[in-house]
């Protein structure tokens, strides 16, 4: 399987389980590319520091540059698409109305 049909496999996933637990569309996205960065920093902090071994950590780096491409370019198609009707978003950043 290609590395892009993975990425975007990973993303689709991470997208549906934050989806699943209720949370907005806007968050969900948030978790989906989030969540795939991290996990590439672990590796690489992993490989270069427990294990000692460059060679690993170049293999996280590639695929870091290619989960950041995927990334960048979903942010883009997301902010494309325009606002949404987010009630769950409009809630938690409304200001106050009385004190």
């Amino acid at each position: 399987m290609p590395t892009g049909c993975r990425l975007t496999t990973c993303l689709a996933v991470g997208y549906l389980f934050a989806r699943s637990v209720r949370l907005s569309p806007t968050d969900a996205v948030t978790v989906a590319i989030e969540g795939s960065i991290r996990n590439l920093t672990v590796s690489f902090l992993i490989a270069t520091t427990v294990l000692q071994r460059f060679d690993i950590a170049v293999f996280s780096m590639v695929y870091f540059a290619a989960v950041l491409v995927v990334g960048i370019a979903s942010a883009l198609l997301w902010r494309w698409r325009g606002p949404q009707n987010d009630t769950r978003s409009a809630r938690h950043t409304a200001a106050p109305t009385s004190l």
